[in-house]
């Protein structure tokens, strides 16, 4: 099959594409993070970075960034553009929990079309706030009109927040992610503050 970049626009794919799509790629991740005989970060997992074939199946592209792990050598000098964690962002420490944030930033924009608004700095500060009023539904992209299932949007933007978690230890795995996906596993309730896990005495 031919891989192109897709010239279709959002509003022509429906909620039950851009769930496999996300799906597709969550598998993609799982297999490079945890079922490749070498574990491989990708590094640069972004919308731009994912190929749709002829029958909208996702495949993971642009592999320039990836790399192998090393074991303890996970601090990498090169900073790229795209949808970091901030702990590679910030401070070049890499591991595959950098891609679990990338994907749940993804994930997230395919629920919606997002552009920085009064107080929201960004699609992750507005969708923190919204399941804190429990009002993920705000979210869905509004040219899906009625056109999709609300259990699984809402599933969906759980997972995404879950994956973007500042914490990368409260970050599922790709495994955990797809499971949670398919449905086959509970999303379990966002952390969002990691203090709470601090010794107090």
């Amino acid at each position: 099959m031919s891989m192109s970049r897709s010239s279709r626009k959002p509003a022509d794919i429906g909620w039950p594409t851009r769930q496999k799509i996300c799906l597709d790629i969550a598998k993609g991740l799982s297999f490079l993070h945890e079922e490749s005989s070498l574990t491989i970060a990708h590094r640069d997992i972004k919308t731009t970075n994912v190929l749709l074939d002829s029958n909208l199946n996702a495949k993971i592209s642009d592999f320039g960034l990836a790399k192998f792990d090393e074991g303890e050598n996970t601090h990498i000098s090169t900073r790229i553009i795209g949808y970091m964690a901030q702990e590679y962002a910030l401070w070049g420490y890499l591991t595959y929990k950098a891609d679990v944030y990338s994907f749940g930033i993804v994930a997230g924009k395919n629920n919606t079309k997002y552009r920085p608004e009064g107080d929201y700095v960004c699609l992750q500060d507005r969708a923190l706030v919204l399941q804190q009023k429990g009002n993920l539904m705000e979210l869905v992209d509004p040219r899906l009109g009625t056109e999709f299932n609300e259990e699984e949007v809402i599933r969906m933007a759980k997972v995404a927040l879950l994956c973007t978690n500042s914490s990368p230890a409260l970050r599922p795995i790709m495994s955990e992610v797809v499971n949670m996906l398919e449905g086959r596993a509970l999303v379990p309730k966002l952390i969002m503050d990691p203090s709470i896990f601090a010794d107090e005495s």
